[in-house]
């Protein structure tokens, strides 16, 4: 029993023995691997900021690939603030970072250490309460003079810094410090102000400014081409322009244009087409500056070889030059546009074709002949000869042209027969009245309806044909203004036909019929009218047989010379060239000499002769039965074979009015017509 007893304790006492000795190793091996790694308290620096530091006591046998001090706003670490890394592999040692900024003062703040991206410890926390920032010295900045995207470097000790934002002046810029944490590097932005500008470095709570200041390199031009052409390649030669394309801009008054080449003392560009002025100022802008040239950039001065002496309307005429800029032109006579026909540009030589077309007429034969190009204008004459003879009257008349019925002289005064421009009711017909010493029109109201009308004068009084059914002829008397009805014409309703007066007769024939159903039906017949008996007698029919294939007349224009009654051009088609002459005193049709096959020609009588104006004005001769083209008087461009014209005389001058694509009244001396 006593020898049980003793066994018993005995057994107790090894049994506590061996638990005691196994709790013992377990203790000393967790807390070695808990203090291989040790994070040892903060400290606090006197002149701000604050130090933590880990220790390392052992390298842990597992791979570390990342090993970082993690600060935190709270102790659960949900609100982490910053993370730094240390270098690797990990060596037994003291891991330290400092903390010169990015806290708030007197807020406690929360570190441990995390390895491999993974949780941090959160087993072993310590805390700090962060007093004061330490202050911050700028200690130089190069370069102190530098370019637009060029980098700036602040040199100091930036180490363990939380910069904020670094402004240059105003302006904030991007920037990176090193990780020596002796220099700040930064790009200069194209918002980096000109002029001497501080460095300005911020952190949380404090903002340090450089000692020395920065400015942008002023850029300067020297020199730049001159007497240019356009798309030609100028240079500018000066200092300091940006070594970046984008950080140079050319203008020409105030608009860019694109460099082609760039460096710190040369710029190039090629002079654009689109350009408006001949005198250009040139400003750039490099480094934020906008500077701009001592002298005006100016195009080459054209030097004029040849021009013309004088001018006829819708001839060509060349102006020859050297050194002209290739541009648009315009040539004027006085302030009106003339027409260009082809620019060249050949040996070095430039050549400008023109021709002044006859829709311009001068009232001065002798206007200024000026070229102009972008803002610029060169006088090639002051004083230049048009040797047409035509001048404008007006810019248009009052009446339609192609409603023109004739034309008469009563009492020297001349009385146009033709419709009211724009007016739609049933009596548009006027006479007009022109007076040549105002070049006017008087209107003088026609009571009665008219269809085709024609007009024809004898001695003081004018008498019109109005084309319709019945009630179809009537008398003017200029002197009283008066109308009085006369017996009607006899024959169906024509139109298209020409009427004349010859010794005291009128004579009508020509044009088409419509009655009943029969719509123009070429009527040949010949009717005269004796005024002084009142009475309309049919006459030998124009004679159809003379050329079978023309034998109707539509749309002809009558002469009365030498006792004949003349019916000229018109045709059913528009080949008729034959001109025929009924001799009021044998009563016979007598074939004449061909006149170019038109129609909606006019024509007067003066001096004995027909003048038949179409696209030209012909001569005719009845003594010698001969036609002459006037060629010496072109007539204004827009004349055309199916456009129908007023020709008629007044005074000393022979008129004309048209009305095509463009409106012109005109007038040539009739001297010049018998030349």
């Amino acid at each position: 029993m006593r020898i049980k007893q003793l066994f018993i304790p005995l057994t107790y006492i090894l049994t506590l023995i061996s638990c005691e000795k196994k709790s013992t190793d377990s203790d000393i091996s967790n807390q070695n691997k808990l203090e291989s790694i040790e994070l040892l308290n903060p400290e606090i620096m006197s002149d701000g900021g604050v130090k933590l530091s880990i220790k390392v006591n052992s390298v842990p046998t597992q791979d570390v690939y990342t090993f970082a001090i993690v600060v935190s706003e709270d102790s659960l670490f949900t609100k982490v603030i910053h993370t730094k890394p240390f270098e690797l592999p990990l060596s037994i040692k003291s891991y330290s970072y400092s903390f010169s900024s990015g806290f708030k003062t007197n807020q406690k703040y929360y570190y441990s250490y995390m390895i491999n991206y993974g949780s941090v410890n959160k087993k072993e926390i310590k805390s700090f309460v962060f007093g004061k920032e330490k202050m911050i010295q700028i200690d130089s900045i190069s370069p102190r003079k530098a370019n637009i995207n060029d980098t700036l470097t602040l040199y100091g000790n930036f180490k363990d810094y939380h910069f904020t934002k670094i402004m240059v002046g105003d302006s904030s810029m991007h920037f990176a410090p090193t990780n020596s944490g002796q220099q700040i590097k930064m790009i200069l932005g194209s918002n980096t102000p000109v002029g001497s500008q501080i460095i300005s470095l911020f952190t949380e709570y404090q903002t340090v400014k450089s000692k020395e200041e920065f400015s942008l390199l002023t850029p300067k031009i020297l020199s730049i081409s001159n007497n240019v052409d356009i798309d030609q390649e100028i240079t500018i030669h000066g200092e300091n322009f940006s070594p970046w394309r984008e950080g140079n801009k050319v203008y020409l008054n105030n608009i860019a244009v694109n460099l082609t080449s760039y460096s710190k003392n040369m710029l190039k560009f090629i002079l654009p087409n689109s350009i408006k002025n001949a005198i250009l100022t040139l400003e750039l802008t490099a480094n934020n500056h906008r500077i701009e040239a001592p002298e005006k950039l100016r195009l080459m001065e054209p030097t004029l070889l040849e021009a013309p002496l004088n001018l006829r309307l819708n001839q060509h005429y060349s102006l020859k030059f050297k050194g002209l800029p290739r541009t648009n032109y315009i040539v004027k006579l006085d302030d009106k546009e003339v027409y260009i026909n082809q620019v060249s540009n050949q040996g070095g030589f430039q050549t400008i074709s023109f021709s002044p077309r006859g829709d311009y007429y001068y009232t001065t034969k002798k206007p200024k002949l000026t070229l102009h190009y972008l803002d610029k204008q060169i006088t090639i004459k002051d004083q230049i000869e048009i040797v047409d003879k035509w001048e404008l009257v007006q810019s248009e008349a009052p009446f339609e042209v192609t409603s023109f019925s004739g034309s008469v002289i009563i009492n020297n005064e001349s009385y146009i027969g033709a419709s009211k421009k724009d007016v739609f009711i049933n009596y548009p017909f006027r006479l007009w009245k022109f007076h040549s010493s105002t070049n006017s029109f008087t209107e003088i109201q026609v009571p009665y309806m008219t269809e085709s009308p024609l007009i024809a004068g004898n001695n003081n009084l004018i008498y019109l044909y109005t084309g319709k059914e019945s009630e179809n002829f009537h008398e003017y008397n200029p002197a009283t203004k008066t109308w009085k009805k006369l017996n009607d014409y006899p024959g169906l309703k024509r139109g298209g036909a020409v009427m004349s007066m010859v010794n005291g007769k009128l004579y009508i024939t020509g044009g088409t019929n419509s009655y009943q159903n029969v719509y123009n039906e070429p009527d040949n017949s010949l009717y005269a009218y004796n005024i002084s008996a009142n009475k309309w007698e049919q006459l030998a029919d124009y004679p159809i047989n003379t050329i079978p294939e023309y034998g109707n007349r539509i749309h002809a224009t009558a002469l009365s010379l030498n006792n004949h009654f003349i019916v000229v051009g018109g045709a059913k088609t528009t080949g008729n060239v034959e001109v025929m002459a009924y001799n009021t005193q044998s009563g016979q049709w007598i074939r004449k000499a061909d006149y170019p096959p038109l129609m909606w020609q006019t024509s007067f009588e003066h001096e004995g002769f027909g003048f038949v104006l179409k696209d030209d004005i012909h001569k005719y001769d009845f003594n010698s039965d001969t036609w002459s083209k006037i060629d010496e008087n072109i007539l204004p461009y827009g004349l055309y074979s199916h456009t129908k014209t007023t020709f008629f005389k007044s005074g000393q001058y022979a008129y004309c009015v048209f009305n095509n694509s463009k409106s012109g009244f005109i007038r040539i001396k009739l001297t010049d017509l018998l030349k």
